[in-house]
């Protein structure tokens, strides 16, 4: 473990069939600023026997559910207070124990255990989540009553359990676990990346054919035009849920079941949609919780239509766009943008990604691409940062220019 990394450590049994786990796990909590007490989250279904460390002098479980993220819907509060305060810079090791059912998200449909499949991860959360979203390592045990297949960031068999081992730093430790995927699988090698399509519902097999097909296209554009990633094992998996959409995690990405007239149509919807979530590989380093997510969120739309512009000709593209550009009127501005707002997806995925356009077509696709290679190369992940290497690769005029189609 790195100086500044805390760690969830420990063993999750899952019971798919009776839809329950039961976990036991330790948190090495780096202690980030001086502090009395611990707010943490965790999914509201599930029953706390203990929370236990040395510097522990007690803890609450709330028995309500907490609106404090849009993106956590079903959490209950935990908050534990410390004998004495803890220092900035130290390690505290809290231990926890609890167990129970998460079922379907009633919102989202995103995180639940059922018998055909499980997905776990941040929406449920089925880890005590800190309330600053900190990140952490994990490495966790899997245990599951019978046979599966676990998928994760960094995922191994052993023995007779799957170890989940991301040592790396997130907020987020995602899994996807099935007894399908065994055969339900498509592996293809794609500019270096050993690529592995998965599936549950059978419906879903030739799209996952047709995408092995088309991904190492994908991942080629975006390598060439965005700038190298680690290369490795990416697990990419279609879910029959209707809801929630999809998402990328390290070496993970989650698609969801789409519903087309056509199986042309559906083909070609399934294709921009990796495409948006495969360019997560690059752009996820901006904070999600605030305006600054559309450095994530736009930055993935645009890279998306630059691939409908690539593969389905420009007309489909200036179409797009100018759906883009309609949505986008009085929509709220992007920077000083509520992530809770009514309006969010449209501004991030619509309006942000129209003004990354309009950039593009100010400064030409030369500087474009350069100060795309720039922002991912130099972990860029604020505006004001993007802002001054916009500066820096055009001109003030520019720079400003843009500050103000954010402002507006």
């Amino acid at each position: 473990m790195t100086a500044k990394s805390s760690l969830y450590e420990g063993t999750l049994l899952l019971d798919m069939k009776k839809e329950f786990i039961d976990v036991d796990i330790l948190l090495n909590l780096y202690v980030e600023e001086n502090c009395k007490g611990l707010t943490l989250y965790i999914h509201k279904d599930l029953d706390v026997r203990s929370i236990s460390g040395k510097n522990i002098q007690k803890y609450i479980v709330d028995d309500k559910i907490s609106s404090w993220s849009p993106f956590i819907t079903e959490s209950k509060k935990l908050t534990i207070v410390f004998n004495k305060e803890l220092v900035k810079g130290t390690f505290e090791k809290i231990f926890f124990k609890y167990s129970g059912k998460i079922g379907l998200l009633e919102k989202s449909h995103v995180n639940r255990i059922s018998s055909s499949y499980t997905e776990l991860g941040l929406y449920s959360p089925w880890f005590p989540l800190t309330e600053s979203f900190a990140h952490a390592k994990f490495n966790i045990k899997i245990k599951t009553s019978e046979p599966t297949t676990v998928l994760a960031s960094n995922v191994i068999l052993n023995g007779n359990h799957w170890i989940i081992n991301q040592d790396f730093e997130s907020n987020d430790c995602s899994f996807i676990v099935s007894d399908k995927f065994s055969i339900n699988k498509h592996s293809v090698i794609a500019n270096d990346f050993n690529v592995n399509l998965y599936y549950v519902d059978n419906k879903h097999l030739d799209i996952c054919s047709f995408l092995s097909d088309k991904i190492s296209k994908l991942l080629n554009t975006f390598n060439s035009t965005f700038g190298e990633i680690e290369k490795g094992i990416l697990s990419i998996v279609i879910l029959p849920r209707e809801r929630g959409g999809g998402y990328c995690r390290k070496n993970l990405i989650v698609l969801d079941n789409v519903k087309k007239n056509t199986n042309q149509d559906t083909k070609r919807y399934y294709l921009k949609y990796l495409a948006h979530e495969l360019a997560h590989l690059w752009w996820n380093k901006a904070n999600s919780s605030t305006y600054e997510d559309w450095l994530n969120e736009s930055f993935a739309e645009y890279s998306c239509l630059m691939i409908i512009r690539d593969i389905f000709g420009v007309d489909e593209f200036n179409d797009t766009i100018n759906k883009y550009k309609e949505i986008s009127k009085n929509l709220p501005p992007i920077i000083g943008l509520n992530r809770s707002d009514e309006n969010a997806f449209d501004v991030l995925y619509k309006k942000g990604a129209y003004l990354l356009y309009e950039l593009e077509d100010e400064i030409g696709l030369c500087k474009f691409n350069k100060l795309l290679k720039s922002i991912h190369s130099e972990k860029i992940d604020t505006t004001s940062r993007f802002l001054e290497k916009l500066e820096v690769i055009t001109d003030k005029a520019t720079s400003d220019n843009m500050l103000l189609r954010l402002q507006s």
